[in-house]
């Protein structure tokens, strides 16, 4: 007896434990609101029953009360009209009418006193269900909160979970030693253009260069995409060339495109005007000799491209030869 009363309790608890993991407190409380929804339908249904056996019983009392006052009346008649004995047995039925109004009474008062009180519970349950329904969401967003706290805990003390983090840590370090080699490499590349710059310097000053070509050269426009004669010089000719074509305004077709002209201009001397202002337009000058690629990236993009020698330059090894 005593190993099946041990094999019952650890099956009831096995039992109880996996219904408790079961269950969820959101659908736990949906269905206990539903069940106490249930409830006072089946208890309005009781007071409406309890009420309307009140009704009959009033409606019995008043009729039994109705014809008691009926037989008073008709022993009254008799009397009056002599009687005696039609009125005696009027009488006595006035009286068993009396009596079952006196019954009919008592059983009225108690189902009365009954319907209040079960009115005063139907509004008692009424109102703890409204409170429940209040509360439900309440819990649920406890139970919720809590529930989250657990998961981020777990996550947290689990090392299956942490590694995750640790290796986002490493990348995060390797990251930055990416960074801090980019950096030395630029720096490196900055002061190799640098020496390169500033050699360039000297042999321009040991070279004496003062003529005038250097300074036509630096106010030549470095055009290379080729923009002014592609877009400027054929952008102004197919405009004035609408007037050979077709026999335009000459005039009108030459105030537009010299609106436009000074439109782009203005435009183009504010833009630029805030670019300079701001974050620059050119580099710097040793930047500029070397060249953008060797000097910010370490590399040049265009190994193949060499400069040429200026042309008196061509001469004196000529000459030498």
């Amino acid at each position: 007896m005593g190993l099946f009363d041990r094999f019952r309790r650890v099956v009831k608890s096995n039992i109880n434990d996996m219904i408790s993991k079961a269950e969820n407190p959101e659908k736990m409380l949906t269905q206990l609101i539903e069940d106490m929804n249930g409830q006072l339908i089946e208890s309005k249904k009781a007071v409406a029953s309890a009420i309307a056996d009140e009704k009959q019983l009033e409606r019995q009392l008043l009729q039994q009360r109705t014809q008691a006052e009926d037989w008073e009346k008709r022993a009254v008649l008799a009397v009056q009209e002599g009687q005696d004995d039609l009125a005696k047995r009027a009488l006595v039925r006035k009286q068993e009418l009396d009596e079952y109004v006196s019954s009919y009474q008592d059983q009225w008062q108690a189902q009365s006193d009954s319907v209040e009180q079960l009115k005063g519970s139907l509004r008692d349950l009424t109102q703890k269900i409204e409170e429940a329904q209040r509360k439900k969401n309440i819990l649920i967003a406890r139970a919720k909160r809590a529930e989250a706290q657990q998961r981020i805990q777990s996550t947290l003390s689990t090392s299956r979970d942490t590694s995750a983090f640790e290796a986002f840590d490493r990348m995060s370090k390797k990251v930055d030693q990416i960074e801090a080699q980019a950096d030395a490499e630029r720096e490196i590349g900055e002061l190799d253009a640098g020496d390169k710059s500033l050699e360039r310097e000297f042999k321009q000053l040991e070279g004496g260069d003062t003529s005038g070509d250097k300074l036509l050269e630096n106010l030549k426009v470095d055009d290379v995409v080729g923009a002014i004669p592609a877009h400027l010089f054929a952008g102004v000719w197919g405009t004035m060339a609408v007037c050979i074509a077709a026999g335009g305004n000459f005039m009108v077709q030459l105030t537009g495109v010299l609106a436009v002209g000074v439109y782009v201009f203005l435009v183009s001397m504010a833009v630029w005007y805030a670019i300079e202002k701001t974050i620059g337009v050119r580099v710097s000058a040793a930047v500029e000799e070397v060249g953008q690629d060797s000097a910010e990236l370490g590399i040049e993009s265009y190994p193949e491209f060499v400069l040429m020698p200026d042309t008196e330059d061509i001469e004196l090894l000529s000459g030498q030869d």
